[in-house]
């Protein structure tokens, strides 16, 4: 690493580290050392930014989910709802290589929350935004009304088949972007009924 790099770039390499080892290794294998090694700086280097595994697990986290979350954000801007939960969902799938790592390294650090508590407070926050917008879109295209219980069930309804739709892609390697694309089409159109045909299609 260039010693000219700041603090902040030399924390960042250590994150980066750490779930490119995830990615490719699973959670267990990411130790100080493995990431040490893969990032290209000391030992020290990697405990003075994080004083233990847990730590860094909790910090590798909530960034791979801040990525994700800043993606989701910018399809903010879509003006049609359902277009925009259809996007919401297909950006959680692995329909790219850096999709696929992510997806990756957030289903292995969702395998290891439930005996680790600081993940799973991490998670229980993300899936509770996730819900919250999915929810809200689930309204706005007009299948339940806003903040009903239908509406919320849908909403986790559509996380959880993204989880599983992810999961099969990347633990069979059956991830063909078509595929995974047309499953969403089809899970929104059964659970909010067929999309609308555009003035201009008629």
């Amino acid at each position: 690493m260039d010693r000219k790099s700041t603090p902040a770039d030399r924390r960042e390499a250590v994150v980066d580290a750490f779930l490119a080892v995830v990615a490719s290794r699973g959670v267990e294998s990411a130790s100080f050392r493995t990431v040490a090694d893969e990032a290209g700086v000391s030992l020290g280097t990697v405990q003075h930014y994080f004083r233990t595994r847990e730590g860094l697990l909790a910090a590798t986290y909530e960034e791979v989910l801040r990525r994700i979350r800043a993606r989701l954000e910018a399809i903010e801007d879509v003006p049609e709802p359902r277009e925009r939960l259809r996007r919401m969902l297909l950006e959680l799938l692995p329909l790219d290589a850096r999709r696929h790592d992510e997806c990756v390294i957030h289903l292995a650090f969702a395998a290891v929350a439930p005996s680790r508590p600081a993940l799973q407070q991490i998670q229980a926050a993300a899936l509770g935004d996730l819900h919250e917008a999915l929810a809200q879109l689930v309204a706005e295209s007009g299948a339940q009304a806003e903040g009903s219980d239908e509406a919320r069930l849908l909403a986790r309804t559509l996380a959880a088949t993204a989880d599983g739709l992810a999961l099969h892609a990347v633990s069979t390697g059956d991830a063909a972007p078509e595929t995974l694309t047309a499953s969403v089409e089809v899970v929104l159109d059964r659970l909010l009924g067929p999309a609308p045909v555009s003035s201009s299609g008629t």
